[in-house]
C-alpha cells in the first residue's frame, strides 16, 4: 500500500541462463512532506522509508550441475529534520537539527548445485553479508551579526556493524520416499563492531573530532549437523537431528552439541498431535532499549567475558481438520534461557568511553504461551483467526532488586484476523486486522534534585530519576485495520489489475516511540509519536 515495486524475470540464454531483477521503495515520506511541513509551520520535516533490491542469475551447466548468483540490499530509515530562522535587533539566528535512525543489510551468495546420484545431491555456497545499524544526531546554531557569521555545531554518530564471510556444504539424501537425510558443515568468519561513537564539535574556528568505543571483534564460527526425517507407517513421522557448533573468539573456544527431536502422530483421518524438543546455543546477544525513546536493537558477540546464550524449548500441538477447507490448531510451548545479557541500570548504548562489555550484566529468562489458529484454506472466502497468549520474563541479580520482570518484547496478547473473498474471476477484496499488547518499558516513578558535591555546595543540581521496578509501564496497544479491493483483467499480453486500498482504516495512533515533552501550559507530559496515519492508496500492476 505504501510502496512501488518492479520485478523482471527472463532468459539470457534459452534453456541455459536466466536472470531476475526486483526492486521496491516506499514513497510515504515524499507524499507526507507537505502535511508535516504544514504541521511544523514550515520549520521541520520527518518521515520513514525503506528500499530493497534483489538480483539473481541461474546458469545450467549440464543436467547435473547448476550455478546460482544472488544479491540483496535493503535499508530502512526514520528521520526528523528542523530548520528555524529569526532576526532580533539586527542579529540573524538559524537553528538546524538533523536526526536519523537507519539499519540495513547487504547479502551476496554464490551456489553450486550438484546432482551426484538420483538420490543424493549437494549445494556448495559461498556467502557475504553485512548488517549495519546507524544513529545520527546533529545540531547547528549559526548567528550573523554585522556581516560576520559564527557557527556552533554538534554531531553524534553511533555505528553497530556485523560483517560475515563464509562457506558451507550441504547434502540431501533420499534413500526412499519415506526417508530423507540432511547433513553438512559450514565455516563463517564474523567481524563485529558492536559500538562506535563519533563526536564532532565546532565552536567558530575551533573544532573537536573524536571516535571512541570501537572494539572490533573477529570470531570463527564452525558447524556440522545431521538430520533424519523418517515416516514410520501411515501414522507416525519422526524428525531427529544433532547440531554441533563451535565458536572461537579471542582466547576462548566455545563448543556445544544441540539435539533436536520432533514427532507427528495421526490420531485419525482428521486429527493429529505433534511434539518437539530442542536444545540451542547462540553466540550473538540482542541488546534492546528498555526505556522510552527510539527503539534500538543491537547485536553483540560472545567474548572471553560474555558467555553464549543457552536454551531449551518444548512444544506440543493438536490439529483438527473440520472439513470444507476449515482447520483448527492448538499449541503450547515453554522455553528456558540462560546467560542472557541486559544493560546495567543507568547504562546506554550512546556515549561512554568504556567497552560495551562493562555496561551489561548476565541473567536468565523464560517464556511460555498458548496459540490458537482457525483457518479456512478453500473456497471463495479464505482467511484465518489467530490468537496467542504469551509471557516472556527476565531475572538478573543486579537488576530490579533481583526480582523477575517482563521482557521488553513481552507481548501478552497477540491477535490477527484476515479475510479475502473472490466475488468473481475479476473482482476480489481483502482485509487484515491485527492487535498486540504494547511494549514494556521503564519509567521513573519520582524525580528529585541533588547537589553533585555537598561539601563545596556547587550552585547547580543534578536531576535524579528514581525507578521503582524495571519495565513497569506498558505503551498503548498496537492495532490496525487494512482493507483493499482489486479488479483484475486478462489481456492478450498478460494480466493487469487495479487496486484501491486503505492502510490504518480507522486512523489509529500506534506508538513508534515515546518521550517526555511539555504541553501548552508548560507541564511535563509523556508523549507518544506515530509513523503512519490513515493512508488511502490506488495502485496499478501488470504482468507480461
Amino acid at each position: 500500500l505504501i510502496s512501488s515495486k518492479l520485478t523482471l524475470e527472463g532468459p539470457i540464454i534459452s534453456d541455459k541462463t536466466s536472470v531476475l531483477l526486483s526492486g521496491r521503495r516506499t514513497y510515504l515520506d515524499v507524499l507526507a512532506q507537505p502535511f508535516i511541513r504544514n504541521a511544523a509551520d514550515g520549520a521541520g520535516t520527518g518521515g520513514y522509508y525503506f528500499y530493497d533490491l534483489n538480483g539473481k542469475i541461474n546458469h545450467k551447466i549440464n543436467r547435473n550441475h547448476q550455478l546460482y548468483l544472488s544479491y540483496y540490499e535493503g535499508l530502512d530509515e526514520a528521520y526528523i529534520r528542523t530548520n528555524e530562522s529569526w532576526e532580533d535587533n539586527g542579529v540573524s539566528n538559524t537553528i538546524k537539527s538533523d536526526n536519523s535512525l537507519n539499519w540495513g543489510n547487504k547479502i551476496a551468495t554464490a551456489r553450486w548445485n550438484w546432482l551426484i546420484t538420483p538420490k543424493l545431491f549437494s549445494n556448495v555456497t559461498g556467502t557475504y553479508s553485512r548488517y549495519r545499524f546507524l544513529t545520527d544526531l546533529g545540531f547547528e546554531n549559526s548567528t550573523t551579526e554585522l556581516g560576520t557569521t559564527t557557527k556552533e555545531s554538534f554531531q553524534l554518530s553511533y555505528l553497530s556493524q556485523i560483517e560475515d564471510r563464509g562457506i558451507k556444504w550441504d547434502f540431501d539424501y533420499h534413500p526412499d520416499p519415506n526417508h530423507a537425510i540432511k547433513f553438512g558443515s559450514s565455516l563463517t568468519r564474523h567481524q563485529f563492531e558492536p559500538g562506535v561513537n563519533s563526536i564532532v564539535l565546532t565552536f567558530g574556528q575551533n573544532s573537536f573530532d573524536t571516535t571512541f568505543g570501537s572494539f572490533t571483534q573477529v570470531a570463527m564460527d564452525y558447524v556440522a549437523y545431521v538430520q533424519d526425517d523418517w515416516k514410520l507407517g501411515d501414522r507416525l513421522r519422526i524428525n531427529m537431528g544433532l547440531h554441533f557448533n563451535g565458536f572461537n573468539v579471542g582466547e576462548s573456544n566455545y563448543m556445544s552439541l544441540q539435539p533436536r527431536l520432533s514427532a507427528r502422530y495421526l490420531l485419525n483421518e482428521k486429527s493429529s498431535i505433534k511434539w518437539s524438543y530442542v536444545e540451542m546455543s547462540q553466540y550473538m546477544h540482542l541488546l534492546a532499549n528498555q526505556t522510552i525513546g527510539l527503539p534500538t536493537d543491537l547485536w553483540v558477540p560472545v567474548t572471553d567475558k560474555i558467555k553464549p546464550q543457552e536454551a531449551w524449548q518444548t512444544a506440543i500441538g493438536y490439529a483438527y481438520n473440520i472439513g470444507n477447507g476449515w482447520e483448527l490448531t492448538l499449541e503450547g510451548y515453554y522455553k528456558d534461557m540462560q546467560n542472557l545479557i541486559e544493560y546495567k541500570d543507568g547504562a546506554s548504548f550512546l556515549f561512554g568511553f568504556e567497552d560495551w562489555q562493562e555496561k551489561v550484566t548476565s541473567g536468565r529468562g523464560w517464556a511460555y504461551g498458548t496459540e490458537f489458529l482457525l483457518e479456512k484454506r478453500q473456497g471463495k472466502t479464505t482467511g484465518w483467526l489467530g490468537y496467542t497468549w504469551a509471557k516472556s520474563m527476565r531475572q538478573f541479580d543486579e537488576l530490579n532488586f533481583g526480582d523477575p520482570y517482563p521482557y521488553t518484547f513481552d507481548r501478552r496478547h497477540d491477535m490477527s484476523f484476515t479475510m479475502s473473498h473472490e466475488f468473481n474471476e475479476h473482482l476480489s477484496a481483502g482485509l487484515v486486522w491485527v492487535y498486540g499488547t504494547g511494549r514494556a518499558t521503564t519509567l521513573a516513578t519520582r524525580q528529585y534534585l541533588a547537589r553533585p558535591d555537598q561539601v563545596s555546595m556547587q550552585p547547580w543540581f543534578w536531576q535524579i530519576d528514581q525507578v521503582g521496578s524495571r519495565n513497569n509501564f506498558r505503551e498503548p496497544a498496537y492495532h490496525r485495520l487494512d482493507m483493499s479491493i482489486t479488479y483484475t483483467k486478462t489481456k492478450s499480453w498478460g494480466e493487469a489489475s487495479w487496486q484501491l486500498g486503505v492502510y490504518n482504516a480507522y486512523n489509529r495512533v500506534n506508538i513508534f516511540y515515546m518521550d517526555f515533552g511539555y504541553d501548552d501550559n508548560d507541564n511535563k507530559v509523556l508523549k507518544g509519536y506515530s509513523l503512519f496515519p490513515i493512508i488511502p492508496s490506488i495502485s496499478y500492476a501488470f504482468k507480461f
